[in-house]
């Protein structure tokens, strides 16, 4: 009997730890992460208020997104162009 009850007072006292630790340590991770999440669109806010400073009112800034991708040749597994006549 006394082992059950003993067995009932570990597994309290671990339920009991686990809540404590999440209790204090699930704040500090969620602040963590939250702050991981948002550290780069902080960065790259405060990279184009910079640059938004620096430019005269009135000014223009276009940013073109595609220059920096490489554009890739058509290979065999994209298909064979086909020429084709209209038929009235």
């Amino acid at each position: 009997m006394s082992d059950f009850l003993m067995t009932i007072l570990v597994i309290i006292v671990i339920f009991y730890l686990i809540r404590i630790v999440f209790r204090f340590l699930f704040p500090i991770l969620l602040r963590y992460w939250m702050n991981k999440m948002t550290g780069g669109q902080l960065n790259e806010m405060y990279k184009q208020q910079k640059e938004a400073s620096r430019r005269k009112e009135g000014d223009m800034h276009v940013e073109d997104k595609r220059s920096t991708r490489t554009s890739r040749p058509a290979t065999s597994t994209e298909g064979d162009y086909v020429d084709y006549e209209e038929v009235n």
